[in-house]
């Protein structure tokens, strides 16, 4: 009995003893927690707190503690978690409390900022109107337009459907395929609409016409300037065949052949037609003078002396002095004698057609 006694006192003295150790590390762990911080806004502020109706507000914020923010009063949901810091872009339609709630472990706070909206005045469409009312089939047609206190516009007409939002104000390119009339909705607001029309008229494509190609001049010599020049009508697009493209209707360039050449204008049309009209710059050689000799340069007074020259590529020649003699109508290749009575500088001139293209002089001194 004595020793089961003694075994309860053992056994109650261990349990004694880790309880104590028990509680002494409960103690420890409760002086060692911290609870969670409260979630804090420190900044939650707009743009602007006064707008007109259709203008936008950027709303703004700085949250400290937080796991996620959320703003009520907003037109759309996002499509993504707005962040502890950041901002977004409101369009309200009318006055706005937004109420910033931001959460934590620590508990859920919120602040608000207050927009108010000041209605606009009544939608209008200051201008719609076309590029052009008449056109070919097959071109194309900017429109262009303006509102006022407009929320929203459409155009009603076109081919297809704009892959983006069209603007309040600004232009956009169409291709009719008929006579079409374009109709420009806006919707203001307060849900008023108001329309305005443009009619483009589409005639019927005519065959592509070339009105002339010329050249000037049509003769010249290796790289001199040559201006071609042509008109044309009721072509989509027009080239000069292995020179350039994208030519307008009627125009003019500059090119320096060196050598014979035939230049072809192409137009093609609206309706598939394809015509064409050439013309030919002959490239001539220019006229040299080979030789011009005398059979001597220093004589006596009323000696024979015989002036002798040959060319290439000229029409004809001419002799003059520098005292004023002239010997005109001379052949592209000849000689002459003559007996001079005192020093003459004799000049051969070389000429295409009626213009002097070489030059050479020689001198013969009378002793």
């Amino acid at each position: 009995m004595k020793r089961s006694f003694k075994n309860t006192l053992k056994i109650g003295f261990v349990i004694a003893c880790i309880m104590t150790l028990f509680c002494a590390n409960i103690g420890a762990a409760s002086a060692a927690y911290e609870p969670p911080k409260m979630p804090r806004v420190f900044s939650f502020k707009a743009s602007s707190t006064n707008v007109t109706m259709g203008e936008t507000v950027v709303l703004s914020w700085i949250t400290a503690n937080a796991t996620s923010v959320e703003i009520i009063g907003l037109e759309k949901t996002p499509e993504e978690a707005l962040p502890l810091i950041g901002s977004i872009e409101v369009w309200p339609l009318a006055s706005t409390s937004y109420v910033l709630i931001a959460k934590g472990p620590g508990g859920v706070v919120s602040q608000t900022v207050t927009v108010n909206v000041e209605a606009s005045g009544d939608v209008e469409i200051e201008y719609f109107k076309a590029s052009s009312s008449n056109i070919l089939l097959g071109e194309t047609v900017t429109l262009s337009w303006k509102t006022c206190c407009a929320k929203s516009i459409k155009i009603i007409g076109l081919e297809k459907e704009p892959e983006e939002t069209l603007p309040l104000s600004g232009t956009l390119e169409v291709f009719p395929m008929a006579t079409t009339t374009y109709i420009l909705q806006a919707v203001g607001f307060n849900g008023e609409m108001v329309t305005k029309t443009v009619t483009v008229n589409v005639n019927q494509a005519k065959p592509a016409e070339i009105k002339y190609f010329t050249a000037s001049p049509e003769e010249c010599y290796e790289g001199e300037d040559v201006t071609l020049s042509w008109s044309v009508e009721n072509a989509k697009a027009i080239a000069i065949r292995d020179l350039k493209t994208g030519l307008a209707a009627t125009d003019s360039i500059v090119v320096n052949p060196t050598s014979t050449t035939t230049y072809v204008l192409e137009a093609y049309g609206y309706d598939g037609s394809h015509v064409t009209a050439e013309v030919t710059v002959n490239v001539k050689e220019k006229p040299v003078i080979t030789s011009f000799t005398a059979s001597a340069t220093e004589v006596s007074k009323g000696q024979l002396v015989t002036l002798k020259w040959t060319t290439e590529n000229a029409t004809k020649c001419e002799i003059v002095t520098n005292d004023g003699l002239v010997l005109p109508n001379r052949p592209a290749n000849g000689q002459i004698s003559i007996t001079p009575n005192h020093t003459r500088t004799f000049t051969l001139k070389a000429y295409d057609g009626d213009t002097v293209i070489a030059e050479q002089s020689i001198t013969i001194t009378v002793k």
